[in-house]
């Protein structure tokens, strides 16, 4: 495990290694066509129906609402290669020649998909020669490959011919999950050796939950991972990295050594400078920073009708919006710029119940958010939700920003919708809208 003789047994381990892999989990699944899998499916519920109808009918509704939910999300949230500036973006500010190497075979894969290869199994053949997978290193650290919450499903890439296009992205947005994990792993763990202090399960443990949140992979425990979580939240993982990542793993409580306490200290320190730092450029060139955290357009670039989020920020800015307005008691809007105050007892006025439960309706998957949209009467548009509306909101965010290119031309919202697919988020608005349209996450 120390090293390999020659470049070539090593690679001819990892591949074997992949090879038998695939082989085994063709046994235990089957790569069935999808008249295939119903076939088997049906199957497998007529038999349970003999035994217990009640059981039967009840996994048929689960199974139809999950796969429902799992492929809207995938649907939702791919024809792009987004991990790079949003997953991703902390890695840059922690090793810019890590995130650049991502970056580069990210889109290597994404192209080399399209053509039909498949980039992930050379990935993972590297992966499995990795002496430190190979001592168990990345398992006591607490690291998986190859399973992602932002691609829950893969019957999309079935479909003739655009199927191909969702593969490219998951496998891009996969592999760069995968590489960033190994090269902040290594980088923690040769910066903790330097310490020349034994390399134990706890240390493996912390340098795991530093490298998880990093790349957007927080711990959210049995109930963080359930059915129902999932059903109703969009990448819890992330929402908890995100906490994470700006209260220094719950003030240090989520950690359990100093070593790995300083590190998240530097994570945020990083991401703090890095922050002001691009939000100081752009001020210089004439665009508006909202500094006030009441306003949900908290920490954005500000240019016409476009909002572009700061990379680095993640999803950080709206827990700090959350907090400001729930200890201020009030709200500042993007729209007007007014700030209101919450729980001021006027009839129709926003309470801080109401703040919360808006935060919270932002985290949904996109099936739960139709439904929320049509339960209120108005969708993130602040237009009345209709069929078209709902659907559309459904299509790959990609697609449904340079749609929307046809109310807004502008250079910076053109400019917007093509860092969108790199996941530099970016939101273009009519000024009557109420609010703006979700951001993936």
């Amino acid at each position: 495990i120390k090293g390999w003789k020659t470049p070539e047994s090593k690679a001819e381990y990892g591949a074997t290694k992949q090879i038998y892999k695939k082989y085994t989990d063709n046994l235990k699944s089957g790569e069935l066509p999808i008249k295939g899998i119903l076939k088997e499916y049906t199957q497998e519920i007529k038999d349970m129906w003999k035994e217990n109808k009640p059981k039967a009918v009840a996994k048929v509704l689960g199974d139809s609402i999950m796969t429902l939910t799992n492929n809207l999300i995938n649907g939702v949230a791919t024809w792009d290669n987004s991990f790079i500036g949003r997953q991703g973006a902390i890695t840059l500010v922690k090793s810019p020649k890590t995130w650049w190497n991502i970056a580069k075979k990210s889109m290597t894969d994404f192209y080399e998909t399209l053509k039909g290869s498949n980039p992930e199994d050379v990935l993972m053949g590297e992966v499995f020669s990795d002496p430190d997978y190979i001592n168990g290193n990345y398992e006591k650290a607490g690291l998986k490959f190859g399973i992602e919450e932002e691609v829950p499903a893969k019957l999309l890439e079935r479909i003739p011919i655009v199927g191909r296009t969702f593969k490219a992205s998951n496998i891009a947005f996969i592999d760069s999950a995968i590489r960033a994990k190994i090269g902040l792993f290594k980088i923690q763990k040769n910066i903790y050796e330097k310490t020349e202090m034994p390399l134990d399960e706890v240390v493996l443990k912390d340098i795991g939950n530093i490298v998880n949140t990093i790349t957007a992979r927080g711990k959210v425990g049995q109930i963080g991972s359930s059915k129902l979580v999932q059903l109703l939240l969009w990448a819890p993982k992330m929402l908890k990295a995100d906490w994470d990542i700006l209260t220094g793993h719950t003030f240090g409580v989520g950690l359990e050594t100093n070593f790995a306490r300083v590190q998240a200290a530097k994570t945020i320190f990083n991401v703090v400078v890095a922050t002001a730092t691009v939000a100081a450029i752009a001020e210089g060139m004439g665009a508006t920073v909202e500094k006030d955290p009441r306003s949900s357009d908290f920490l954005q670039i500000k240019v016409g009708n476009t909002r572009f989020r700061i990379p680095f920020t993640r999803g950080m800015t709206q827990i700090v919006t959350l907090m400001a307005r729930l200890a201020t008691k009030s709200s500042k809007s993007s729209v007007t710029g007014k700030i209101t105050e919450l729980n001021s007892g006027e009839y129709g006025s926003r309470t801080m119940f109401d703040v919360g439960i808006d935060f919270l309706a932002n985290k949904t998957t996109p099936p739960v958010g139709a439904v929320i949209d049509w339960l209120e009467g108005r969708n993130f548009a602040g237009q009345k939700p209709t069929i078209g509306s709902t659907a559309f909101g459904l299509l790959p965010i990609a697609l449904q920003n340079f749609i929307g290119l046809k109310d807004d031309s502008s250079t910076q919202a053109v400019i917007g919708a093509f860092l969108d697919l790199f996941g530099i988020g970016s939101t273009t608005y009519k000024p009557q809208y109420k609010k703006p349209k979700p951001v993936k996450f």
